[in-house]
């Protein structure tokens, strides 16, 4: 009963203490001085939260939990008593600013039920999150931030690696909601930290688009959290909403914190400090918020503001140096993910994030690296594209008073936080060109980075729309064409789409009998990628080792693991002959392997995939297609016969699609087909590489229909270059309107320097299947040749 006492408490206190802390904020002088502090309270209560965490688990290392949670709750009592002045001169709503707090408060709520509804339809099983989860665990059971990042797979109870450089701030959140429990066991509460997270974001930039009017906070807030990469991502438990929020209060800061230099600076400094533990990408906001509040200062007298930036860059290390310095002193770097097996050459990192991600040709780098806010939809929806019209408008008005004006910050009073962020969207945009050209892709590769800057770009697209009398935008003339009624329907029509896309999933989960996110049981019952582990966890558990090719998925059965990225299996991946690879497992202790449907360098790049196909030395104990679960063993199973399926001796269709969702493939629409050449050769049009993520070409074979067979091995060699995913169609049922099935088993890429592969895998076709189809599919500017086929029955003799 301890969660129903400390989860309202902690909610109540931090929400007073970052009442207070907003309290003794120096705010610019406006009309809505009071609603500002009230957004800035609400951003700030995780944050505050947060600090306390890291706070009690740094002071008193290894005690109690209860003891952390009592010290938690104690911190915010003493807090809100120390700020008890700021936060009653907080209790009386001005009139003139009620209407501001009511849609203030009923954008939070609406945010709070719709993330309340996709969060109980949404399973917590996205790997990243898992992985958080599984840092967690290890917190709570060493109650002490020294056990992060985890380096030593023997120094913890489930073997895992995690050399990541993020900052402890969600992972100590996550300890406390554990804390609660006093265990560990299942996620609970922790489900509602991401959502937290994204409350706030949606509170600083509502603070934020208050500068212009309170239609153009709704406007933006609503925006922000509708974009379907965000939304969806919280309700999974990814960390995004953290840096987000980060990103959104420095924006508020730089358009509300005035008073002298000295306390401006400080504030900033605080503010980007804070930020900094939210996730080491957050390394970003301080050259970006640099240029941000310089601008923002003044440019007029620039030494004047060297000062006051050094001041700031001062209370930001002060606030947020340690750990980073403890990513240097034990990882040797700052930030970074470079664990010792993305150093070995044969894997070909490198090429597996270009080529997998759709970023390997120069065409595609600027599609979908530079202007990746434009290509992206089902990441960012059409915000990018409404900030075009915006920006059109709103550089005529920040312009109007000519360049000097301009760069120096004298423009109209309403324009100044929407410059500050065309500045950071401006900034952001010349740091990415400026790293690729450079031959750094990390800010390309993930489309989770872009989101820091839509609480800026929200802001600039709902300043144009929102922007509606000149009480909202003293100064300014915002009636153009598109300040019209016509553009005010766009911007709803875009709102309504992107709550409808950001609902449709998980509702669309529970329609087809959606599991419970709250408990283990359910979910690992009903979830693909999950299922097939819980069926075998009593095996799994005691277990020696199981090699995870996802780590994070053994959260669940509470295995212990080796890490696809675990050092120690070094030797195993140079090995060049299957018995030396064997030998190795055995040195580790590995009894089982985890295959998931996707598969990453460690799998095609070793000797991995040749053991797990060798039914005399691997047994397949859980899973049928896509996710796979091995005990390391003879299965009894041996060739009954072997199939030629290759295009050379039988028919293979090949279609053309058009990819709707980009890289997640969320569908497809087959613009033509036809027969592939005997030689198996597919070349897709080059179209100077453009929509290198929106087109595909699918090379089907002909139809096999099984026999009593126990398993089936699918052994193909494949040459060429671009991104392939190997899938299985299955058709099972009777009656004039059989029921298909398709799914991914494979996936792996083809570069220059690694243009031909021969794989095999294991599969097992469900009962009642009448027929399969094996299909290859390659994507954008690609050209493959499928050079052979083979399907081996497995029976027992």
């Amino acid at each position: 009963m301890l969660e129903w006492i400390a989860a309202p408490a902690m909610l109540a206190g931090a929400l007073l203490t970052g009442a207070g802390v907003a309290g003794i904020l120096p705010l610019r002088r406006s009309r809505n001085a009071w609603s500002v502090r009230l957004a800035l309270a609400i951003g700030l209560s995780p944050f505050c939260l947060g600090a306390l965490a890291l706070a009690v688990l740094l002071i008193l290392p290894g005690a109690e939990p209860r003891l952390h949670l009592f010290l938690v709750l104690a911190s915010m009592v003493a807090l809100v008593v120390a700020l008890r002045n700021s936060i009653a001169s907080m209790s009386m709503i001005p009139s003139a600013q009620r209407n501001d707090v009511r849609i203030l408060i009923g954008v939070c709520m609406a945010i709070a039920l719709m993330i309340g509804v996709v969060v109980s339809l949404t399973p917590f099983t996205q790997n990243d999150a898992l992985e958080y989860a599984l840092m967690a665990r290890i917190l709570f059971d060493e109650r002490s931030l020294a056990a992060l990042p985890v380096l030593d797979p023997a120094g913890n109870a489930y073997g895992a690696y995690l050399p990541w450089t993020h900052p402890p701030l969600y992972p100590a959140l996550l300890y406390l909601s554990h804390a609660m429990l006093n265990s560990a066991d299942a996620i609970g509460l922790g489900r509602w930290v991401a959502p937290w997270f994204l409350a706030s974001a949606a509170a600083f930039t509502f603070a934020s688009g208050l500068w212009i009017g309170v239609r153009t906070a709704l406007l933006a807030s609503l925006l922000l959290v509708t974009a379907p990469l965000l939304f969806l991502g919280t309700a999974a438990g990814l960390i995004d909403a953290l840096p987000v929020s980060a990103s959104a209060m420095l924006l508020a800061v730089a358009c509300w914190v005035g008073g002298s230099s000295t306390r401006r600076s400080v504030v900033a400094g605080a503010a980007l400090g804070v930020s900094l533990y939210t996730h080491s990408e957050a390394v970003l906001f301080v050259p970006l918020f640099a240029a941000v509040f310089a601008w923002r200062w003044g440019l007029h007298a620039p030494l004047r503001r060297l000062r006051e930036l050094g001041l700031a860059a001062l209370v930001m290390l002060l606030v947020a140096a340690w750990p980073y310095l403890r990513n240097l002193a034990t990882l040797g770097v700052v930030v970074g993910d470079n664990p010792a097996v993305f150093q070995i050459a044969a894997q070909a990192w490198g090429d597996y994030f270009t080529i997998m991600r759709g970023i390997d040709l120069p065409a595609a780098v600027a599609q979908y690296g530079l202007l990746k806010g434009w290509f992206a939809p089902e990441a960012y929806g059409a915000v990018f594209w409404l900030m075009l019209l915006a920006l059109a408008r709103v550089l005529s008005v920040a312009f109007s008073g000519g360049f000097a004006a301009f760069v120096s910050g004298r423009v109209p009073v309403w324009s100044r936080g929407m410059v500050a962020a065309i500045l950071l969207i401006a900034c952001y945009h010349a740091g990415v060109l400026v790293m690729v050209l450079a031959g750094e892709e990390i800010l390309i590769k993930n489309e989770r980075y872009l989101l820091v800057v839509l609480p800026a770009v929200a802001l600039v697209v709902a300043s144009i729309w929102g922007a509606s009398s000149s009480a909202d935008a003293p100064g300014t003339a915002t009636n153009g064409a598109v300040h019209s009624g016509a553009g005010r329907a766009l911007l709803s029509v875009v709102l309504v789409l992107q709550a409808a896309v950001c609902l449709a999933f998980p509702l669309a989960r529970a329609a087809v009998g959606g599991s419970d996110s709250w408990s283990i049981p359910p979910v690992a019952q009903s979830e693909p990628a999950i299922a097939p582990l819980w069926r075998v966890r009593d095996e799994l558990a005691s277990s020696t080792g199981v090699l995870s090719m996802r780590p994070g998925d053994l959260y669940f059965v509470e295995s212990r693991m080796v890490s696809v990225l675990d050092p120690r299996l070094l030797p195993f991946y140079a090995a060049t002959s299957a018995d030396v690879a064997l030998s190795e497992l055995r040195r580790l202790g590995v009894e089982h392997v985890h295959l998931p449907e996707s598969f990453l360098p460690p799998v095609f790049n070793s000797q991995l995939a040749s053991l797990l196909a060798d039914p005399r030395l691997f047994t397949r104990i859980s899973g049928d297609l896509g996710v796979q679960v091995f005990r390391m063993g003879d299965s009894g199973l041996r060739p009954r016969r072997t199939d030629d399926l290759s295009p050379s001796v039988s028919h293979w269709e090949r279609s053309y699609k058009l990819v709707i969702g980009g890289r997640k493939a969320l569908a497809s629409v087959v613009l033509s087909a036809g027969p592939l050449p005997a030689d198996g050769r597919s070349v897709a049009p080059e179209l100077g590489g453009l929509f290198h993520r929106d087109r595909a070409i699918a090379l089907r074979s002909p139809a096999v229909l099984p026999n009593a067979c126990e398993e089936h091995v699918l052994g193909y060699t494949v040459s060429g270059r671009g991104s392939v995913r190997v899938w299985v169609t299955v058709e099972n049922g009777s009656g004039s309107a059989p029921r298909t099935s398709r799914r991914q088993i494979a996936d792996f890429f083809l570069s220059d320097a690694q243009d031909r592969r021969s794989l095999a895998a294991r599969i097992a076709l469900p009962p009642g299947a009448r027929q399969v189809w094996f299909e290859f599919e390659h994507a954008g500017s690609s050209a493959v040749t499928v050079e052979s086929v083979r399907l081996t029955c497995l029976v027992i003799p």
